[in-house]
C-alpha cells in the first residue's frame, strides 16, 4: 500500500472509455443493434458499465463521469457546429457539396465567417467556370452554325448547278427536237440511221413481227440499208477472223509478239432504236397489214392455236412511240400552221399520257384521250391458220352462230354508247362481251354505217 507521501496513481480516462468501447461492441454484435439503436442505449449502458465494474476506484469513477460530461458537451457543440455549417452550406446541391468539401474543408474553418468567405470563393470560382463554359459552347455553336450555313450554301449552290445542267440538258434537248421535227427526213424515219434500225429490227425480229411495204422509195431504201448492215456484219466478220488467225500464227506465238486487237461483232440490239423505228413505220406502213405475234398449234383434235407476244422487249416501246407519231401527224395536219395545235402535237411526244387524267388541263386531256384511242390501231393482227376443211353444214351452222353474235355485239355497243355518250374504245371494249379486236372491228363498221359518231374524244349514237 503506496505511503502517505506518494504522490497517487495516474488515472487513464481513455483506456477506461476504450474498454467501454469493447464491451459495446461486443453487445451490439450479440444483440446484432444498428447504429441507431447502439446512440439509443450508449448513455444508459455506460453508467451500468462503470457502476457495475469493480477494478474502477472512486477517483476513477469521477474522472470518468467528468470526461463523460466533457465529451457530451463537445459532441453537442460539433453537432450545433455542423447544423449551422449546413445552415450556410444548404443552397449547395449534394454534387457541389462533396466538391466544396474536397476542395475547401469546412470542417477545419474556425468561425461561421470563414466558411462563408470560403463559401463565397466556392461560388466564385463555379460561376467562373460556367462562365468560361458558356463561352465555350457559344464559340461551338457559332462555329457549328457557321459550318451548318457554309454547307447550305454549298448544297445551294450544288442544288442550283444541278437545276442548271438538267435545264440546259432539257433545253438542248428541246433544241435538238426542234431541229428534228423541223427535217421531214427525220420525222420519216428515212436518215441513214433509222434506216439502219429498221433493218435490224427486222433481222432481229424476223418471224414474230411482219407488215407490207409496197414497191417504192421507202421499199428502195430500206433495202439499201439492209444490204449495208449485211456488208458491215460480213466485213465485221473477216476482220474479225483475220485477227484471231493473225493471232493464233505460231511463228508470232513463238516470236512473243502481242496479240493484235480483235474488233467487237455487230449486235443487232445494239443497232435498234424504238423512237426512230415508229417514226418510220408511222410514215411508211399502214397499220392494217402489221402483223404482230406467232400462233403456235396447242392442240391437234381438235386444231388450237395460241398467238404469242413478240419474245422481246422493244415492241412495247415502239407500239406506244407509233401511237405518239401518229398522234402527233394527225394534230400538225389538223393544225395547217395554228401555232397553239402545233404545241399541242409536240406535246404528244414529249409530256402527254396514254390515259386521260381529266385534271383541268382540257387540251391535255384531249390529247391523251387521243393517244389511248391510237394505241390500239397499232396492235397488230395475225391471221389464224387456215382450219381443215369442214362440212357444208357445219360451215352453215358456224356462219349463222357469228352472224348472231355480230347482231348482239352490235346491240350491246349500240346500248353502252347510248348510256355513256363521249366514251372511249377502250371503255367498250370493257364492257362489251368479245375480243377486242371483234369490238373494235364492229365499232369502225357501225361509225361507217352513220350508226356511231366519233368528234375525236369519243362515241355517241347517231339520233334516227
Amino acid at each position: 500500500m503506496p505511503s502517505g507521501n506518494a504522490a497517487p496513481p495516474a488515472i487513464d480516462v481513455a483506456q477506461i472509455f476504450a474498454d467501454f468501447e469493447r464491451v459495446l461492441g461486443a453487445e451490439q454484435q450479440a444483440n446484432q443493434w444498428n447504429e441507431d439503436k447502439v446512440a439509443e442505449r450508449r448513455d444508459k449502458l455506460f453508467f451500468q458499465w462503470l457502476e457495475g465494474n469493480a477494478r474502477i476506484s472512486n477517483a476513477e469513477y469521477r474522472a470518468a463521469l467528468i470526461e463523460y460530461d466533457r465529451r457530451k458537451v463537445a459532441t453537442l457543440a460539433a453537432k450545433e457546429a455542423a447544423k449551422a455549417r449546413d445552415q450556410v452550406l444548404g443552397g449547395l446541391s449534394f454534387r457541389e457539396r462533396e466538391q466544396f468539401d474536397a476542395e475547401y474543408h469546412p470542417e477545419d474553418c474556425g468561425s461561421l465567417d470563414e466558411l462563408r468567405d470560403r463559401l463565397a470563393a466556392f461560388r466564385a470560382k463555379q460561376q467562373a467556370a460556367e462562365a468560361a463554359q458558356r463561352e465555350r459552347e457559344t464559340a461551338a455553336f457559332q462555329q457549328a452554325e457557321q459550318a451548318r450555313q457554309v454547307a447550305a450554301e454549298q448544297a445551294r449552290q450544288a442544288a442550283e448547278a444541278r437545276a442548271r445542267e438538267e435545264q440546259a440538258r432539257r433545253d438542248a434537248a428541246e433544241a435538238a427536237l426542234t431541229a428534228h421535227l423541223a427535217d421531214p427526213t427525220w420525222v420519216r424515219g428515212e436518215t441513214a440511221e433509222a434506216l439502219r434500225a429498221v433493218a435490224a429490227w427486222r433481222r432481229w425480229t424476223q418471224g414474230w413481227i411482219a407488215f407490207t411495204l409496197p414497191p417504192g422509195a421507202a421499199h428502195e431504201a430500206l433495202a439499201a440499208a439492209d444490204a449495208a448492215l449485211t456488208d458491215d456484219i460480213t466485213a465485221r466478220r473477216a476482220a474479225i477472223d483475220v485477227a484471231e488467225a493473225t493471232n493464233e500464227d505460231l511463228k508470232r506465238l513463238a516470236r512473243g509478239e502481242p496479240p493484235v486487237a480483235v474488233p467487237e461483232h455487230i449486235v443487232l440490239e445494239d443497232l435498234i432504236d424504238a423512237d426512230a423505228i415508229a417514226r418510220w413505220l408511222v410514215a411508211h406502213v399502214d397499220p392494217a397489214t402489221l402483223k404482230v405475234g406467232r400462233w403456235q398449234q396447242v392442240r391437234d383434235e381438235p386444231p388450237q392455236h395460241v398467238l404469242q407476244p413478240p419474245r422481246h422487249e422493244w415492241w412495247q416501246d415502239i407500239h406506244r412511240q407509233a401511237a405518239r407519231w401518229a398522234t402527233y401527224a394527225e394534230i400538225v395536219a389538223e393544225a395547217a400552221g395554228d401555232t397553239a395545235l402545233l404545241t399541242l402535237a409536240r406535246r404528244a411526244i414529249t409530256t402527254a399520257r396514254f390515259e386521260p387524267r381529266f385534271g383541268g388541263d382540257a387540251p391535255l386531256d384531249a390529247l391523251e384521250e387521243r393517244l389511248e384511242n391510237a394505241l390500239p390501231c397499232w396492235d397488230g393482227w395475225y391471221e389464224r391458220p387456215a382450219p381443215k376443211a369442214a362440212k357444208p353444214e357445219h360451215n352453215g351452222k358456224r356462219r349463222r352462230q357469228q352472224e348472231r353474235q355480230v347482231i348482239r355485239r352490235g346491240t350491246a355497243i349500240q346500248r353502252y354508247v347510248a348510256k355513256n355518250a363521249g366514251c372511249s374504245g377502250n371503255d367498250i371494249v370493257e364492257h362489251v362481251p368479245g375480243s377486242k379486236a371483234d369490238v373494235l372491228a364492229d365499232v369502225k363498221a357501225m361509225v361507217e354505217a352513220g350508226e356511231l359518231t366519233y368528234d375525236g374524244k369519243g362515241y355517241t349514237v347517231v339520233e334516227d
